[in-house]
């Protein structure tokens, strides 16, 4: 059986599934219908790369996130802003680079004019949420996780049509 078969589901889930129809097939295969499809190695296979003016984006919403790494993992800052009415996701900047201290990471965010901005920060390092607060960086918080919200990201995420400013290559 599918979704398709399932009465209870309500109207916006059933369109939520049939857009991942157009926006990830192979998702939409899997956990939609119930089918056997392989999976691309990319998360979002399906985006757009442009370049973005933020000047013509700058009636959306903006958000920020930021993934704390060192080594092998980079830290990550990344802008984005959001067209809820038309369901697409620009992803306007990114900030990527590894060896990054929280001071460091405190003045590239500084650096882009982004310090006053509420920031959402992996959650597992409060830590470091707390160091960057001293730092300036106040409005930083840390990203709500609970059980499966991996997998309902993803869900939230696909969703929207994903713009990529061809600026964020490592994105």
């Amino acid at each position: 059986s599918s979704y398709k078969d399932n009465k209870f589901l309500d109207e916006t889930t059933r369109e939520n599934l049939e857009l991942l129809a157009n926006r990830n097939p192979a998702y939409y295969k899997i956990y939609a219908l119930g089918e056997f499809a392989t999976l691309d190695k990319l998360v979002f296979p399906k985006y757009e790369k442009r370049l973005l003016n933020k000047q013509e984006l700058r009636q959306f919403p903006s958000y920020f996130g930021l993934d704390y790494g060192y080594v092998n993992d980079p830290s990550a800052f990344i802008h984005c802003k959001i067209d809820a009415k038309n369901k697409k996701l620009y992803i306007i900047e990114e900030y990527v680079k590894t060896g990054m201290l929280n001071d460091e990471i405190a003045e590239v965010i500084k650096r882009l004019g982004y310090s006053k901005e509420e920031i959402f920060a992996d959650s597992a390092e409060q830590k470091s949420i707390a160091e960057m607060r001293k730092l300036g960086i106040e409005r930083i918080k840390p990203a709500q996780k609970g059980k499966g919200s991996i997998m309902q990201g993803l869900q939230f995420l696909m969703q929207f049509d994903i713009v990529i400013d061809e600026r964020c290559f490592k994105t």
